[in-house]
C-alpha cells in the first residue's frame, strides 16, 4: 500500500482530525490554486480552518480521519449507500442551502451558496459536491491534480491525442510524468480522460468552468446505467455525498493501447555519452517541463517539492464497466554514443523504428492541428514601434506558430494578438547581420484582468537571451504598455543579455518574468508536438 504523505496543515490540533468540509477555491498571485478545508477534532469537536494546495485534492475525502497529519483508512462521518444512476449528465447545479435540513445531524438548514450537483433518482435525491465527482473521475494521482485547472495542462504529461473511439491508441508520455505511475490501471484511466470523447470533454470542462467565486465545477460526463456506491449523510428522500466509493460507468475508447515514456528504453541499445549536447538540451527540457511537487505541505498554497508522488490510495476497484482492450508498453529506441553516427541518421532510424512498431503514431500528428488550419492571430498596432520587414523574421517563425497553437488551447474569453516588429534603432542589437533585427510582441487580454505581454527577440548571433513575460499589475492603456516595451528593448546590452535590473524597470506598473531557452531546440522547433508542448508550458508560465 502506498504511504500517505504527512500533511502539516492537518496536524494543527493536539488530536486526530476529520475533514468536515471543503469550502473555497483560491488562486494566489503566483497562480497557484488552493482549497479551504474545515477540520474537526475527533475527540473535542474543536473546529479549525486551514488552506492547502490543490495538489492535495486526491486525499481530500470528506469525513476521513488524519492522525498527526497522516491520512488513515478510518472515517468519522457518514453511512454507506447505493443508488442507481440512469444518466449522470442529467444532474443540475443547486446550492448547499437547497439540501433538506433533515440530512444534517443538527437538523438545521445551511445558508451557504456553495455549488452542489443534484442527481434526481426514483426515491432519492443525491447531492454531490463537484470536487468529489472530479476527485473520483480524474484525480487518481497528484500529478493530475496539478494540471487539471490549467488549460492544456495534460500536454505537460503526454503528447496530445485526438479524442475519439479508435482501434489503436498510442500515448507518448513526457518526462514530466513519473514513470513509476504508469501501471496498467493508471494508463487505462489516463487514456479515458485524455482521449475518450466523453472523458476528455468532462476533463477539459473543469479548467473552463471552475473559478474562485463558484469553486470547482465540471460538465458531468455522459455516463449512465450503473450503481454508485458512496458514503454520506441521509435524510428523508435525500442524501449528501461525502465520498464516492465506486462509479462504474466508464467504457474504453480503444481496442489496443500502446504507450511509451522517455525512461522506457529498448534493451541492448547503447546510452548516449553524457557530454552530448543533445542530451544536455534534453535534460534541460525535462527540467523545464517537470510538474511542481508539494509532498511535504507546510501550509499556504505553495510549489514545495518532494518525493515520492502520492496516489489516491483510498481508491478501490475499477470504474470501468469491463476491461476491454489490451494495454502494452512500447519501448523507445535509445540514442547511440556521440560521434558514432550523425544526429540526422539517428533521428531517421528512430522515426523508422517508431513508424514500424507503432503505425498508429499518425494519430498523434493529427492531434496537433496542421498550422494552416489554425486562424491567424490579430495584429497589434503601435504608435512608435515599427513593424519589421516581412522579408526577414529570423528564427521567430516557430514562436508565431506556437502562439497560434496556444490560442487554440485558451478559452474564447482570452484574446491573443501579436506582431513582429523592428528593434529600436538605438539598441546595440538593432541589426542581425545585414538585416534589422526583428522582435515578436504578443499580448494576452482577458475580461477583467490586466494584460500580459510576451517579448522575444530574434536570436541570430545570440546565445543566452531570455524571452520576457511582462505582467501589468493593474489595468493600463496600450500607450503605457508600448512605452514599457520600448524601455525594455532599449535596455538590452550589447552582449545579448537583459540588464541585471530588468525586473526593477517599471516595477510599480509591471512585473517582469524571464523565460529561458524558449523553443531553443532548433532540431525540433518546427515540430507540431514540440510547439504544442511549449504552448501549454507558456499558458502555465504566464498564468494565462
Amino acid at each position: 500500500m502506498t504511504r500517505s504523505p504527512r500533511f502539516i496543515p492537518f496536524a494543527v490540533l493536539d488530536e486526530s482530525v476529520a475533514l468536515a468540509w471543503v469550502r473555497n477555491l483560491h488562486r494566489d498571485r503566483n497562480g497557484d490554486w488552493a482549497l479551504s478545508c474545515t477540520l474537526r477534532g475527533t475527540e473535542t469537536g474543536q473546529m479549525k480552518e486551514v488552506v492547502v494546495p490543490f495538489g492535495m485534492a486526491p486525499a481530500l475525502a470528506l469525513g476521513r480521519i488524519y492522525n498527526d497529519g497522516f491520512l488513515s483508512l478510518a472515517t468519522q462521518m457518514g453511512s454507506l449507500g447505493q443508488v442507481f444512476i440512469a444518466a449522470l449528465q442529467d444532474t443540475e447545479y443547486v446550492t448547499l442551502s437547497d439540501v433538506p435540513a433533515d440530512v444534517f445531524s443538527d437538523k438545521m438548514p445551511r445558508k451557504s451558496q456553495q455549488k452542489l450537483l443534484l442527481c434526481r433518482t426514483p426515491g432519492l435525491d443525491v447531492y454531490i459536491p463537484p470536487l468529489e465527482l472530479v476527485r473520483r473521475l480524474f484525480l487518481h494521482e497528484r500529478v493530475l491534480a496539478n494540471v487539471i485547472l490549467r488549460h492544456g495542462g495534460l500536454a505537460d504529461l503526454c503528447v496530445p491525442v485526438p479524442a475519439g473511439h479508435v482501434q489503436n491508441l498510442a500515448l507518448e508520455f513526457t518526462s514530466a510524468m513519473p514513470q513509476k505511475l504508469l501501471t496498467e490501471a493508471f494508463v487505462r484511466e489516463f487514456a479515458w480522460l485524455a482521449a475518450h470523447p466523453v472523458g476528455a470533454a468532462s476533463w477539459n470542462s473543469v479548467a473552463r468552468l471552475s473559478n474562485p467565486e463558484d469553486g470547482i465545477l465540471l460538465m458531468p460526463p455522459e455516463l449512465g446505467g450503473f450503481t454508485m456506491t458512496f458514503r454520506g449523510l441521509f435524510g428523508e428522500g435525500a442524501a449528501l455525498v461525502y465520498e464516492i466509493l465506486s462509479l462504474p460507468g466508464k467504457s474504453h475508447g480503444f481496442h489496443r493501447l500502446q504507450y511509451n515514456h522517455p525512461a522506457i528504453k529498448k534493451k541492448g541499445a547503447r546510452i548516449a555519452d553524457s557530454a552530448s549536447t543533445n542530451l544536455q538540451e534534453s535534460e534541460q527540457e525535462k527540467a523545464s517541463a517537470r510538474v511542481q511537487k508539494d509532498f511535504h505541505i507546510e501550509g499556504a498554497p505553495s510549489r514545495a517539492r518532494g518525493d515520492p508522488d502520492f496516489a489516491n490510495w483510498l481508491r478501490a476497484g475499477s470504474d470501468f464497466i469491463n476491461r476491454q482492450g489490451s494495454v502494452r508498453r512500447q519501448p523507445l529506441p535509445m540514442s547511440s554514443p556521440r560521434g558514432s553516427r550523425s544526429n540526422a541518421t539517428e533521428r531517421q532510424e528512430a522515426e523508422s523504428v517508431t513508424s514500424a512498431e507503432t503505425p498508429q503514431r499518425e494519430s498523434i500528428k493529427v492531434s496537433v492541428s496542421d498550422i494552416s488550419t489554425i486562424p491567424q492571430l490579430p495584429p497589434l498596432s503601435f504608435r512608435t514601434i515599427q513593424l519589421a520587414s516581412p522579408d526577414y523574421i529570423g528564427d521567430l517563425e516557430p514562436l508565431v506558430d506556437t502562439l497560434r497553437r496556444l490560442q487554440d488551447l485558451l478559452p474564447s474569453t482570452t484574446t491573443v494578438s501579436s506582431s513582429i516588429c523592428a528593434m529600436p534603432e538605438n539598441s546595440p542589437l538593432a541589426l542581425a547581420g545585414n538585416h534589422r533585427r526583428p522582435c515578436l510582441i504578443a499580448t494576452f487580454t482577458s475580461v477583467g484582468k490586466p494584460p500580459t505581454v510576451l517579448l522575444e527577440i530574434d536570436h541570430t548571433g545570440l546565445t543566452a537571451l531570455s524571452a520576457l513575460g511582462l505582467h501589468a499589475l493593474t489595468q493600463v492603456n496600450s500607450a503605457r504598455v508600448e512605452s514599457y516595451i520600448v524601455t525594455a528593448l532599449e535596455s538590452l546590452e550589447s552582449n545579448g543579455h537583459w540588464p541585471n535590473n530588468i525586473e526593477e524597470i517599471g516595477k510599480d506598473e509591471f512585473k517582469t518574468q524571464r523565460i529561458k531557452r524558449m523553443l531553443r531546440h532548433s532540431s525540433r522547433s518546427k515540430s507540431p508536438e514540440y510547439q504544442t508542448k511549449w504552448a501549454a508550458m507558456l499558458i502555465d508560465k504566464l498564468k494565462l
